[in-house]
């Protein structure tokens, strides 16, 4: 493979790494509107995930907050 060759590939998978980085903080800026939007609580402190709920809505888990 000649040096020009391998340019080209190098400049290609920088260009689609960055490409993917992209949509990954597009994805993620999304998610958290949707949270806002939702008025979803994010909890803090420690907790114990009870349960994963799912439905044709969607999943959800159901949480309890351990005491400390």
């Amino acid at each position: 493979m000649s040096d020009e060759t391998k340019k080209k590939i190098d400049r290609i998978v920088k260009i689609v790494l960055i490409i993917i980085i992209i949509l990954l903080l597009i994805k993620n800026c999304a998610l958290l509107r949707e949270n806002e939007k939702n008025n979803k609580p994010i909890p803090s402190g420690n907790i114990d995930i009870i349960e994963i709920k799912c439905d044709e809505n969607g999943c959800r888990t159901v949480v309890k907050q351990i005491e400390s």
